[in-house]
């Protein structure tokens, strides 16, 4: 019988077909390893599961002879947790298998969206383990795990792993991802598996270990404990690439009850070397299996993440917003303090300001485990604050408050709050952590709103917006002379003035004796030593300002700002490893932030790293996308991403982030020496000059940036150019 009558009989099986003593009475799945149907053996009165293979081998008599080996060898397998294989043969010219039915789910169908409670976790994943060690224990590879081939069945729960030993002998020769995204498949190098759960070894053509199976059960696991997979993509290309060399956050800061040693299990059998995974799903059992003896608590914690969102303003004027992101923001800074908890940047958490999405779709977004959400009720002297501390594996609620107080009590209010979490998730504060926990800049109501609103004003980053600012921080001085965060964020207004002025000395005189008065009220807060780091680096006073720095990071190890501000310096100075580990250390508190990324590969290069180099403006530029999706206005985002594409060779796309950028701010001095840059290296002289011209039209005044900037070399030599640095220094 010739394929096309193979073909045409199994497409012509219907439920009720009657071959042989087979009753046919639904099909069950058709994919890249056949079609399976239920169906009634009437001899012997029992469902059993038909599984058709490709027909694309019945006349591959080498094949089918290896394939029936190979199913005879796994049909000897007696273990309550594998499929039972009932014969190997042909129905009407049709080569299939007959095995065990199994009423049940498979475990893609029964994964939920968030991952599962630990309990659950090791009900299901001890017998997968132990089905496979059986399979390895006879040297039998399965060579296709993943959760559409393991069941759970309906009436008692009992895990069936499927083909086993089978998948490898199966051939796909052209792989579409659109008609089945967990079909196996075998690519040109003869690679089979499930792109989603494949071995690195496998992806490249390596034959199967034992150790294949036990990274695709740490892939299972993963996505069982989390409900994400660990490596991901938008086509099977990204997907295989990130398999390959992306190492994926560990379980436990997705879901805050894995405990650390679940954590080293999952990464141990993820590890890219087979021999640095566990030898085999016998080994991996026995650690499995400890892991579950060992009690946990929230101690054990190998990292704690948090966002604290934006307080919703309930009042009835709905005129307290800046005060609503004001105690957040102060929440925000005062657990950033504590080793133990990675907190999201007001950047991060704000970003879903307004936006129509619970606590736990904005938790899965910011990649946390618990978010803080709240809501305020201002009236009068009194202040009314409702807080909220969710788990977002499963939206239950860790901790909650209620407080009703006079205004002024709104400082007491945020220790209580914060101290709260701290004592949730049963974390150990250091003296020092607590100290600054606690730190209150001022006790004054009123100073303190009107540095509320001039922060809110500082972060429009533009002249009128630093114009505002500075009056607001003027105002709350007068009201507390003694207060060091108002002089602190005067200063850095009239930094920005001055840095985006033609460097009007009236400005950094100012920024300087204010500074330098916040310093003196309290050296112990990091802000003050940024804010008068800026202003020397400014001055030019370099090692003073190096200082200072590296004051605000022993103050606060896990501050961003104090990490970042330190690395710029350190850049400008020609201290390139040192910054780099200051701009990674950045990246690695705030992995969504855009700038230490794009910034720390110009330090690569000059080193030498060219790869690091170009693997950080990957790593920005990815960055900036997201960035750019909540907020496509954002010039700095988009000359950033902008260098950092001509330097991987995006030149058109460069190229059209730079348009926008200038379309956006078309007399924003610094912003044309950015775009100058980006098309000096794009070798697009004729706009780089023009570029310069309008800068420097607009205030630019920074010859020293002119002379030394490596991003210029296209057009220094031009006449143009040396015109434009006369210009400067005349001035």
């Amino acid at each position: 019988m010739g394929e096309t009558n193979l073909e045409s009989m199994l497409t012509q099986i219907k439920p009720g077909a009657q071959i042989y003593h087979y009753s046919f009475i639904d099909k069950l799945g058709e994919g890249g390893m056949g079609v399976v149907w239920k169906a009634m053996d009437e001899r012997l009165n029992r469902e059993i599961a038909i599984k058709f293979l490709p027909e694309k081998y019945n006349n591959d008599l080498g094949w089918l002879n290896r394939f029936a080996q190979e199913a005879r060898t796994v049909a000897k397998l007696k273990h309550p947790n594998i499929v039972t294989i009932y014969s190997i043969g042909k129905l009407e010219g049709l080569n299939c298998i007959t095995m065990e039915y199994i009423k049940g789910k498979t475990l893609k169908e029964l994964m939920p969206k968030r991952g599962m409670a630990i309990k659950t976790f090791f009900n299901a994943s001890i017998p997968i383990v132990q089905a496979v060690g059986a399979a390895h224990n006879k040297n039998i590879i399965h060579g296709d795990l993943k959760p559409a081939n393991i069941m759970i069945t309906d009436e008692e729960g009992i895990v069936k792993v499927l083909d086993f030993g089978l998948a490898s002998r199966y051939q796909e020769k052209e792989f579409d991802p659109d008609q089945d995204k967990t079909m196996t498949f075998v690519g040109e190098k003869g690679l089979t598996g499930t792109y989603h759960y494949m071995s690195p070894e496998n992806i490249v053509g390596k034959p199967k270990v034992l150790q294949s199976d036990v990274f695709s059960l740490g892939i299972i696991f993963y996505e069982m404990l989390t409900g994400k997979k660990p490596f991901k993509g938008r086509t099977p290309s990204e997907v295989i690439a990130s398999v390959l060399k992306d190492t994926p956050r560990m379980p436990s800061e997705i879901n805050m009850n894995v405990s650390a040693r679940l954590d080293r299990l999952v990464s141990k059998c993820l590890s890219k070397e087979p021999e640095k995974r566990f030898g085999s799903a016998t080994e991996l059992l026995e650690e499995l299996s400890n892991a579950m003896k060992q009690p946990y608590s929230p101690s054990d914690r190998k990292s704690l993440s948090i966002a604290v969102l934006p307080f919703m303003d309930i009042s009835p004027a709905k005129d307290q917003e800046y005060f609503c992101d004001g105690l957040a923001e102060e929440l925000i800074n005062a657990l950033s303090h504590v080793k133990d908890i990675r907190v999201k940047s007001r950047t991060s958490s704000f970003k879903f300001k307004g936006k129509e999405m619970d606590s736990q779709e904005i938790g899965d977004n910011l990649e946390v485990n618990a978010v803080i959400e709240g809501s305020i009720f201002k009236y009068e002297n009194r202040v009314r604050v409702t807080v909220k501390l969710i788990n977002v594996a499963d939206g239950f609620q860790l901790w909650s408050k209620k407080y009703d107080k006079e205004l002024k009590d709104i400082f007491q209010i945020q220790n209580e709050i914060s101290e709260g979490v701290v004592k949730t998730f049963e974390l150990s504060l250091t003296p020092s952590e607590r100290r600054f926990m606690r730190q209150v800049s001022t006790e004054n109501i009123d100073a303190y709103e009107h540095y509320l609103r001039g922060r809110e004003y500082f972060r429009l980053t533009n002249k009128k917006g630093m114009e505002f600012a500075i009056q607001l921080f003027s105002r709350a001085i007068e009201i507390d002379r003694n207060y060091a965060l108002a002089h602190a964020g005067m200063a850095d207004s009239l930094a920005f003035l001055y840095l985006h002025s033609q460097r009007n000395p009236d400005y950094i005189a100012q920024a300087d004796a204010v500074s330098k008065k916040a310093l003196k009220l309290d050296p112990d807060l990091m802000e003050v030593h940024i804010s008068r780091g800026t202003v020397l680096s400014l001055m030019d006073k370099a090692e003073e300002a190096e200082k200072e720095f590296d004051a605000a990071v022993k103050l606060a190890p896990n501050s961003f700002e104090a990490h970042y501000t330190y690395a710029r310096e350190l850049f400008s100075q020609g201290k390139k490893d040192m910054a780099i580990k200051h701009y990674e250390r950045a990246y690695e508190l705030r992995p969504e932030d855009y700038q230490p990324p794009t910034l720390v590969a110009q330090s690569y290069d000059d080193l030498g790293m060219k790869e690091k180099g170009a693997d950080a403006r990957r790593r920005g530029v990815k960055a900036v996308e997201k960035h750019l999706e909540l907020h496509p206005d954002d010039t700095r985002a988009l000359y950033m991403g902008a260098n950092s594409l001509v330097c991987l060779g995006e030149k058109e796309k460069a190229l059209e982030w730079a348009r926008r950028a200038y379309e956006l701010e078309p007399k924003d001095s610094m912003l044309l020496y950015n775009l100058a840059c980006i098309y000096s290296l794009a070798e697009e002289t004729d706009l780089a000059i023009i570029s310069l011209q309008r800068a420097v039209s607009c205030g630019f005044a920074h010859v020293e940036w002119l002379k030394q900037d490596s991003n210029l070399d296209s057009v220094r030599e031009k006449a143009e150019f040396k015109e434009l640095v006369d210009i400067i220094i005349n001035k």
